[in-house]
Order: C-alpha cells, then structure tokens, then sequence
C-alpha cells in the first residue's frame, strides 16, 4: 500500500512539473536576460539597464521591468510581472496588485 501511494505522489509531481513547463516556458528566458549587475539593496533594485525592458513573455506570463511604472510596456499574457525600483506589479486578468519588495536581513 505504501509503494502505491509513493508512486501516486510521484506521477503527481511529474504531472505539475509538466504543467509547469507548459504553462511558464519562458522564466529561463527571463532569468537569463537579466544583467550580470542588477542587486536587490534595502528593498530597492539596483538595475543598470534599461529603465524598461521586457525579459520574457508567453501567451500565459510575461516579466518585464519598468522602474518607474511609466506603463510603456503592456504585454497580452494573461498575467504581467513587472518590477520597479521600490516594488513589484501584478496584472492579470483578476486585475491589478502592488506589492513592496520584502525586507531581508535584520
């Protein structure tokens, strides 16, 4: 009875890493469009690229950053991850979130 629930759980999570796949192919692109000097510092992105720039998209999730949240960049995923200087923005079909970088360290 155990081996059949191990190999349940097994199938279980290759299904959700194909999934995964499908659904989010493009996050490898986005991490390596990344600059070699961009640092998170005191809940701020230092980033010395573009100021807007899309690092990835799909049909389903697109990532871009856009320090200032100039809105120059639309992409029509059904969800946007856009990251600025002090915070991050979320756009989907359910709307629209801000939210701030956490704080790390003490």
């Amino acid at each position: 009875m155990a081996g059949a629930i191990h190999r349940g759980v097994r199938r279980g999570d290759e299904r959700v890493v194909a999934a995964e796949s499908r659904l989010f192919p493009h996050h490898p692109e986005a991490i390596h469009n990344l600059p070699d000097t961009g640092v998170m510092r005191g809940q701020r992105l230092d980033w010395n690229g573009d100021s807007s720039v899309l690092l990835a998209e799909g049909r389903f999730l697109a990532f871009n950053v856009d320090l200032e949240h100039t809105n120059d960049l639309r992409s029509p995923a059904h969800m946007q991850v856009e990251f600025g200087r002090t915070n991050f923005i979320t756009r989907s079909l359910l709307g629209y979130s801000e939210w701030n970088y956490p704080k790390v360290g003490r």
